[in-house]
This record gives structure tokens, sequence and C-alpha cells, in this order.
């Protein structure tokens, strides 16, 4: 009913053109209202709940990527999710630095077995 024009008349004073003005909203409110009221009691809570079970899903139910997408979104996991990602760039920059360090491959006794030439032994 929010989409019907209303024709405010033309000698209309202010006041009432700015009360005019508000009355779509003021008939979405009253329908917002009326879905409300439909849906009360023990059959509109079970047709709620049967509605949602069928269109959401809870964390519980969710398993791997889904659920650690769904905490990552979280707003209250942000300061946790920026950390994990400072950490894990700082860790990752530290292990593949260390990878081509002279001293950890004449350590690495795969390196040496495998890959180091034979001049190294």
């Amino acid at each position: 009913m929010a989409d019907k024009a209303y024709n405010i008349p033309e000698g209309a004073s202010p006041h009432l053109k700015s009360l005019w003005a508000r009355l779509p909203g003021q008939y979405e409110y009253i329908e917002k209202l009326k879905f409300n009221q439909a849906n009360r009691g023990p059959e509109g809570y079970e047709r709620r709940m049967a509605h949602r079970a069928a269109t959401h899903k809870t964390w519980r139910q969710m398993k791997g990527v889904e659920k650690v997408m769904f905490e990552l979104r979280h707003k209250g996991n942000y300061p946790f999710v920026f950390g994990f990602a400072a950490m894990t760039t700082v860790f990752m920059s530290m292990y593949f630095g260390a990878l081509k360090d002279p001293e950890a491959l004449k350590g690495s006794t795969y390196y040496q077995r495998f890959h180091a030439p034979k001049s190294d032994h």
C-alpha cells in the first residue's frame, strides 16, 4: 500500500502537507503490525520456527570452511582475525626466509642427503 500515490490538496496548510507526506510510512507500519499480530501465539511460533529452520543454518550445523568463514565475518572476532593474519604473515616470512639460509641448509640432514652438491658433504 506504500506505493500508492496520495494527492495532497492544493490549499492545504504546510502542517497538513507534512502529515500527508508521512501517510505511506504509517500504512507500512500498520501492515507490519498486522503481520506481527498474525504471527502471534503457539501456531504462529511454530510457523516462524519451521520457516527459520528451512532457511537458516545455526553455527552448530556448520562444518569446515563454512564455519570458519562464519566466525571470521563475525564482528566480535575482528581483532582476533587481524592478529591471526599478522602473526601468520610474520611466521610465514620467517619460515620461507630460513629455507634458503646456508647455515640451515648445512644443518639439514634431508638437504645434505638428497639436494646438496657432492662437494658440500
